[in-house]
């Protein structure tokens, strides 16, 4: 049987983890040599080391030395110059052919990245198919902010422009080949992952093992999603309808949708200043209960430290104790080497 590639996509932070490693579980060979878990990704990234230094360096050699920051770990908002990019087909190739020669019928990689290079990647790879993944753009923000990087604190607004081009460039591509394309909501496989694989199959005719893959998925706590009616969603709504639009469009092209009604969103009509009053009291409380539970947890860990420091003065008094240190002193005094971390 000829290898057919999978490739998963998506803007960052929209849950393509989630499915790619699902889909590993599945049958999709998506590389052994894959990026360490981190604090804000604690399942695991599922990415190719080789495929995410490739991409990565790719889209940062065809920025202008002066580009944002965020430009050159491969985040980007714009169009890349696809000939230029082409300069490194020959290196792609020698990657693909690396990754063939393992010899799985299904094999693929996982890279948000990828959403910026797929004319790059479609001349080089023309019968790939793609899994694209979105999320709702004020989860997306809040997840980038809570990443604490460092240009998404001093520009929280960022994360809602590249969130804008990843998903144009998504459904550009599925307009061009939606044979070779499945758009799914991450909300609704988290919800209802036994739905996918029989998606892809149909899809693209190919064959995974429906693997019970819900223990990946269900519960997860990794993806939490904001009610419609959270002042902060009602916000970005207000202040960026270009996203709520183009979201609308994603749920309304998706084969997995959401099933959320965002078009009360778009007929939502409270002011603004309202709105901004509602986060700035939400947010409010949250610090206040911030501030308890740390001052809770302070408490706890000086009444633990005061226990201890008793405990070790009650130590120091023993007979045991003084023993102790007589022994050590006698030991020096014969010339008999004190072991390293001893104390009297």
């Amino acid at each position: 049987m000829q290898p057919q590639a999978l490739i998963i996509t998506g803007m960052h932070r929209s849950g393509t983890s989630i499915v790619a490693s699902f889909l590993r579980e599945a049958g999709v060979d998506i590389g052994s040599d894959l990026l360490p878990p981190w604090a804000y990704n604690p399942g695991g990234y599922f990415e190719d080391r080789e495929f995410f230094d490739f991409e990565k360096n790719l889209i940062a050699s065809l920025n202008p030395p002066d580009s944002p920051a965020w430009h050159a770990i491969g985040w980007y908002d714009g169009d890349l110059n696809l000939e230029l990019a082409m300069k490194c087909a020959e290196e792609a190739r020698a990657i693909l052919k690396k990754r063939m020669s393992r010899g799985a019928t299904l094999w693929g990689w996982k890279d948000p990245r990828t959403v910026m290079l797929l004319d790059f990647w479609d001349r080089i790879l023309p019968d790939a198919n793609y899994v694209f993944v979105y999320r709702a753009p004020w989860d997306v923000m809040e997840s980038f902010i809570e990443s604490e990087q460092r240009f998404f604190q001093s520009e929280p607004l960022l994360p809602l422009k590249i969130w804008k081009r990843y998903n144009e460039k998504i459904l550009s591509f599925i307009e061009k080949a939606p044979s070779r394309c499945a758009l799914i909501s991450c909300s609704h496989v988290v919800e209802r992952p036994g739905s996918l694989v029989p998606l892809l199959q149909r899809r693209f005719d190919i064959s995974l093992k429906d693997n019970g893959g819900s223990r990946h998925l269900t519960g997860s706590g990794v993806l939490r999603e904001k009610g419609l009616s959270d002042p902060f969603v009602r916000l970005i709504a207000r202040l960026d309808p270009q996203c709520l639009a183009l979201l609308m469009k994603l749920e309304e092209r998706a084969d997995l949708k959401s099933g959320r009604d965002y078009s009360r969103l778009a007929e939502d009509r409270a002011d603004t200043l309202e709105l901004t009053l509602s986060l700035c009291e939400e947010t409010c409380t949250l610090r206040a209960n911030l501030k308890r539970d740390r001052w809770l947890l302070d408490h706890e860990i000086y009444e633990e430290i005061a226990r201890y420091r008793t405990y070790l003065a009650h130590l120091r008094q023993s007979k045991f104790w003084k023993l102790r240190a007589l022994w050590f002193r006698l030991r020096r005094a014969i010339g008999l080497k004190t072991e390293i971390g001893d104390l009297e």
